[in-house]
């Protein structure tokens, strides 16, 4: 289940009088009146099938914890699409309850700092992360959860006004707060219209980080529905055996041999043993030997190859460097190597379409 995370509403509250007009043209109880209306649109909201959210985010999170520009679809049981942009890079994620998963390019994963064996393998491919290292929109922007959250944030210092704007055709009531306005319908039943420039701050309760941003959240109609319906299951049919690096593995390696040919092919070989300390979606382990080799007046080659690892059990791993440039003469070589890990596990794909089909089942039915 989504975990609750406490926010803020930064900037207080000017809420409309819409009713309690008496005969002279004067309100009765304004203050009433305008909390109805507010009642009302936060009662929609919290019903609604999905968010649409829009805007920036102060730290996306991870490694290189930068400013991201966000798009999200949220679908009310914590299912979301997002599309992510920095000042450097770009992708996608797919919260599902109770997962978060990446698909980034390499320049994705070199900004959180992962080497070129590993990028090599994560670029292009679905990934598993920790939900609470990253922002994460289907926990926030879920709407049973955001609605009553965002209820208790509103402050009780109310502004009479009955100034209206049209919202693409719809009459409705802009619930002004310093930072940003609350939109709810005026035809009755008053429901959530929108909301434009919501500054919220929000602190992860797992991780102690603050999520401040600046958002638009708009509902979401029948064809933003299905669109995330298309969106999510191309991805989970690509999910087959994702990566995971939620978990921890411990690799050690020992008689670590450089070995180089007359034609200048050089072998590192190494004996590496895997530990997995956190087995969280680590079902199989996959070993990788980097090396960079440089070689006296041929300049500098890289190598890397992947081995599946068994948990404890030590393997003898290599891979090949080959230098196309040799003048005549002999030379010196020498470099360096390391070992790192992947995890890759099984997900169940027709369960999370089928939790999908379900969800998508109400939420249709609530448009």
């Amino acid at each position: 289940m989504p975990h609750r995370i406490p926010f803020t509403v930064i900037g207080s509250v000017a809420l409309l009088a819409v009713a309690g007009c008496t005969a002279t043209g004067t309100f009765d109880d304004p203050v009433a009146a305008a909390r109805q209306v507010l009642d009302e649109g936060l009662t929609n909201l919290t019903g609604q099938p999905a968010l649409r959210v829009t805007g920036t985010v102060s730290v996306l999170g991870g490694y290189a914890l930068e400013e991201a520009e966000v798009t999200a679809t949220v679908l009310h049981d914590g299912t979301a699409w997002i599309e992510f942009t920095t000042a450097d890079v770009e992708g996608e994620m797919l919260a599902l309850p109770g997962s978060l998963h990446i698909l980034g390019g390499d320049d994705f994963w070199k900004a959180e700092d992962y080497r070129f064996g590993q990028v090599e393998r994560l670029d292009g491919n679905w990934t598993r992360v920790k939900p609470g290292d990253w922002f994460n929109p289907g926990t926030m922007f879920r709407p049973a959860d955001f609605g009553p959250l965002l209820r208790e944030a509103v402050d009780a210092d109310l502004t009479p006004s009955l100034d209206t704007v049209d919202l693409d055709g719809v009459e409705a009531f802009p619930i002004e707060y310093s930072g940003g306005t609350f939109h709810v319908t005026v035809e009755e039943p008053h429901r959530f219209a929108g909301m434009t420039d919501v500054e919220l701050s929000a602190t992860d309760p797992s991780t102690g980080v603050r999520y401040r941003g600046v958002y638009t959240i708009q509902p979401v109609d029948v064809d933003g529905l299905e669109e995330l319906r298309l969106d999510v299951q191309k991805a989970l049919r690509d999910m087959d055996n994702p990566f995971s690096v939620t978990g921890n593995v411990q690799v050690t390696t020992d008689d670590v041999k450089l070995d180089c040919t007359d034609d200048i092919l050089c072998t590192v070989t190494v004996d590496a043993t895997a530990t997995v300390l956190d087995a969280a979606f680590t079902e199989e382990v996959m070993l990788i030997l980097s090396a960079e080799i440089v070689g006296e007046r041929v300049g500098t080659e890289t190598c890397s190859s992947e081995w599946d690892a068994e948990p404890d059990e030590e393997i003898e791993i290599w891979c090949i460097t080959d230098f196309t440039y040799a003048p005549p003469g002999r030379f010196v070589f020498g470099g360096d190597q390391w070992v790192d890990w992947l995890a890759t596990y099984r997900f169940d794909t027709d369960a999370a379409e089928t939790t999908l089909g379900e969800a998508m089942e109400t939420a249709l039915s609530r448009a």
